[in-house]
Formats: structure tokens, sequence, C-alpha cells
């Protein structure tokens, strides 16, 4: 049973999906990942989400949190769980939420590398939501008290990204690589042969079908900016560390650009209204509440 295992580390909507798949192309690996519907992941041939493995071997009893404390017998039985499909197959395992596990995973597997995989804050925070689809979807963050405390939503989101750089500065290690979404869509057979070579993988034709760089909207960003009470902590929140790794620390576009989401996701609030909206519409409960109460008043003199 293999223990150099690798791991494709990142919060969610990182492109971490993207990687794993061009890694789980490669000859000898073998691709485990925490989706549950696996023709989305057609290089998978485990048929349990990643997820499924650690509540069998840890019980993860504090959900929705996702951390554990190290217990050598219970990442042995990991392990096995794991491994029990792959053979001699070198393991590429991708679940957002190892990154709360990250400490103990190093310790557990020490010959294990890390791939870490960086993203504009902006576009991981706002795909969170569900991007042009958010408030039709449920947000998506990592598992760790530190993320969960906080209870503002937008807030939450920025905290994942910035909680999973800080893990990468305290865990990261000369054997582990660190790429950029934006790096691998726009000179994937580069950046991939780079990351290919470090972990000693051999890349086939398959590996570089990448998705092409498409021009990112931030829209929806902008309008969760303008909505959340925790603005301001949001952008201190964000600010240090996008300004360090070269990301902006506010999200680009045009000043009102975030009103035609708005428009949008109001529409989308009206036409489902047992969805909870991204920060409600005020104005509009209020005048709702009031209209209730008119009407009850009516029904009652009849």
């Amino acid at each position: 049973m293999r223990d150099d295992h690798i791991f494709v580390m990142a919060p969610p909507r990182s492109g971490t999906k993207m990687l794993a798949r061009a890694l789980g192309r490669c000859p000898g690996t073998y691709l485990i990942t925490e989706h549950k519907k696996k023709s989305s992941v057609p290089e998978e041939t485990n048929h349990r989400a990643d997820r499924e493995f650690w509540q069998e071997a840890f019980g993860l009893h504090r959900l929705p949190l996702e951390e554990v404390e190290f217990d050598a017998c219970a990442f042995a039985q990991l392990n096995a769980l794991w491994s029990a499909h792959a053979g001699d197959r070198r393991l590429v395992i991708k679940n957002p939420n190892n990154v709360v596990r990250a400490a103990a995973i190093r310790r557990a597997f020490p010959k294990a590398q890390f791939v870490w995989l960086l993203r504009n804050p902006w576009a991981v925070i706002q795909s969170m939501f569900g991007g042009q689809e958010a408030g039709k979807k449920t947000p998506m963050f990592l598992g760790a008290e530190e993320v969960l405390k906080h209870g503002d939503p937008l807030l939450r989101a920025a905290a994942s990204w910035t909680y999973a750089i800080e893990i990468m500065k305290q865990v990261e290690s000369p054997q582990d690589i660190t790429t950029r979404y934006e790096d691998l869509v726009l000179k994937p057979q580069q950046e991939l042969k780079r990351i290919g070579d470090h972990l000693g993988l051999t890349l086939t034709a398959g590996a570089f079908a990448i998705p092409q760089w498409r021009k990112e909207d931030f829209r929806v960003a902008r309008y969760l900016l303008r909505r959340s009470p925790k603005r301001q902590q949001t952008l201190e929140l964000v600010g240090s560390s996008a300004s360090k790794l070269q990301y902006p620390t506010q999200p680009s576009g045009f000043p009102g650009d975030e009103w035609l989401f708005g428009l949008r996701h109001l529409l989308t609030c009206l036409q489902r209204p047992n969805k909870n909206p991204l920060y409600g519409f005020p104005r509009l409960q209020r005048m709702s509440a009031a209209l209730m109460k008119a009407r009850a008043r009516v029904l009652h003199r009849v």
C-alpha cells in the first residue's frame, strides 16, 4: 500500500476538479474526489466520495466542521480505504476540505506531495455562491472552525480563501509545488509539464485538455460586497494576502454593473419565494408584509 499520495489543495471553486482530472489522466494514477456524481469526473473509477472515507475512519461528529485530530490508527484505516481498489497506482486525492486537515495529512504521509492551487480571490468567492446562479445554489465554504465562526456568508467565503493561503504558508515544503489557475488555463502545456515533472508523472495528450481562458465577470462579487454589512471586514481580510500574491484587493468591473445581476437576482427570488435571497430585499419584504397585513384586515372585516 503506497503512501506517496498527491493531494490537490485549494478552497472550493479554485479549479481543483480541472487540475485533478488532468493529473488523473496520467498513467499509473488513481483519482479520488469528493464528488458523489462521478459522471462529472470520468477519470475517476473510485465509486465513493472522499468524504465517506473520512467519515468511516474518523467519524467527523461535529459537522459541518471537517477538522480531525491526528490519529495514526485512523489514518492507517483511511489509507486502506483509499487504496482498496488502486492496486499499485499512485493516489491523486482532490477534496477542498483536505486543506482543513493539511497539517494532519502531512504528519500521516510525510512522503506525500501537495499541489497548492491559487486563484483570484474574487473569482473563488463569487463562485462559492454559484456565480451567476447565486441564490439558486447552496454556497460552499471550508469546514474549518476559523471559517465557520463568521455568520456573514460573504465574510465566510472570504475567510475560506484566506484560510487556505495561511495553511499553505504553515505546512508547505520543498516537495510541494504551487500553481495558479490563471497559468493553467492560459498556458496549460507549459504549466502542466512543470507540475508533472515535479511530481514524477508522465502526462498524456489528454492531460492538456484544459478549458480555455474566458474573461472573468465579477459583478456577483461586487453585488455581494454592496449588500453585505461586513463589506469592510471582507476587504480587509482578503486585501493583505491578495496583495502579496499579486491579486486584486477588490473585484474589478464597471461602477454599477452589479445592478444588472441584482435585478436578475430579484426576479429569481420573486419566482422562487422558497429560496433564501442573498441578504434579502428589506424594502420588498416590508412592502410584502404590509400587503399581507392589509389583506388580513380586509378578510377579518368580511
